[in-house]
């Protein structure tokens, strides 16, 4: 799982332009907890979830779209995590194979596209998980 998130890492950072976060990292902690990482935001926070090993190893991973709002602009914030979170899916839907150290990956468009969750919507904060499904095959 750690190829594909330091592989799928790079291909965020390498086209984040446009994408509006201010912070690309990993992230192993407890996804509604990224709210904590204030400092960051607006932030992508890639979350490994779960890999099947194969002929084509199938990982999936959580995009954490985090943003802060302030004391009564709680719909603010919850409408910039959103904002986020569809500019990355729109990303990911038209740049959806990349190769990194002798290995291509392709994001599931069609079985299961990327598909958004609200995990945390507060006065403080909103997280939004983008969920993607990556497919992993050797050159």
């Amino acid at each position: 799982m750690l190829r594909e998130r330091t592989a799928f890492l790079a291909h965020l950072e390498t086209h984040k332009d446009g994408l509006g976060f201010s912070t690309i990292r990993p992230y192993a902690g407890e996804a509604r907890s990224a709210a904590k990482l204030t400092q960051v935001a607006p932030a992508c926070l890639v979350l490994a979830i779960d890999q099947e090993r194969g002929e084509t190893t199938r990982t999936m991973l959580d995009a954490l779209c985090v943003a802060k709002s302030e004391a009564l602009k709680k719909q603010g914030a919850n409408d910039d995590a959103a904002a986020l979170a569809e500019a990355l899916t729109d990303l990911l839907m038209q740049r959806y194979q990349f190769s990194e150290g002798g290995y291509h990956f392709v994001i599931d468009r069609d079985d299961n596209p990327p598909r958004t969750e609200t995990l945390l919507a507060n006065d403080k904060h909103s997280i939004v998980a983008l969920r993607i499904h990556i497919e992993t095959r050797k050159f």
